[in-house]
């Protein structure tokens, strides 16, 4: 039996996690190291503090780790941010898991402008020119890789006033998935997503009618980030080498 054929893990991988330091990003690390990844990349936005105690959690598990604050959208200085990531770890990036997000919760009549640029930066214009970056640089390099953007079922099935803003930004990811994964595919880069249902994490906390949302998953339950944290894994892994364009829901069936 040819059992490397059926490895799920990430053995050996370098995988860059941008918004690494966040409650869903912070377990997408964690599970990527548990599953043997080799190196590790982690960008922060502004809790530095929370990077840095991951990166100390992770080297103690004998992983190199690399961590810095990025600006997405300025695509020359993450372009030279991603050539530092790979000098420090001293491996390729192999994946990428685009993690970062905002979604603050607001009456839609109040709602503005300054709110709408900032979220739609953050949650669709850095991610998809990051993206694109680490894809030219995995062509650049004859890297066999995955690309995973974070997305929301909130961009698929948007029901809430609230998050009007959030849901519009996340939903414009779908349409980078499906051009990259046409583009980059035949170089054997991968793009996919992971639309999370209701996860329990604090950037749910001020959710309104959070308990009545609960009650129609199927599963009863809120998902846990560890558990978006393995199919981040399995998508960065060998494991998952034929798929491509797809945007995984991860809800407990809703």
């Amino acid at each position: 039996m040819d059992k490397a054929k059926y490895n799920l893990g990430v053995q050996g991988k370098h995988i860059l996690v941008i918004g690494g330091s966040g409650a869903i990003g912070s377990e997408i690390v964690r599970s990527q190291v548990a599953n043997g990844a080799k190196g590790i990349t982690i960008t922060y936005n502004s809790n530095k503090t929370a990077a840095e105690a991951l990166q100390a959690e992770i080297q103690a598990e004998g992983v190199s780790v690399y961590i810095a604050q990025v600006d997405m959208v300025n695509t020359a200085r993450f372009d030279l941010f991603l050539e530092e990531a790979v000098q420090a770890v001293g491996l390729e990036f192999d994946a990428a898991v685009i993690a970062s997000g905002t979604s603050p919760n607001t009456p839609f009549d109040e709602q503005t402008i300054e709110q709408y640029r900032k979220i739609y930066e953050v949650n669709t214009f850095g991610p998809t020119l990051a993206a694109r970056s680490i894809a030219n640089r995995m062509k650049a390099k004859g890297v066999k890789g995955s690309i995973v953007f974070i997305t929301s079922t909130n961009g698929k099935d948007s029901n809430a006033s609230h998050s009007n803003h959030y849901d519009g930004s996340k939903s414009a990811l779908w349409p980078t998935i499906r051009n990259m994964a046409k583009m980059y595919g035949k170089h054997n880069i991968r793009t996919n997503g992971i639309a999370p249902g209701w996860i329990d994490t604090a950037m749910n906390d001020d959710v309104p009618d959070l308990k009545d949302e609960i009650k129609k998953i199927y599963l009863g339950r809120q998902g846990t980030a560890a558990e978006v944290g393995n199919l981040a894994t399995f998508l960065c892994s060998d494991a998952s080498s034929f798929v491509n364009g797809e945007d995984w829901e991860i809800d407990g069936g809703y």
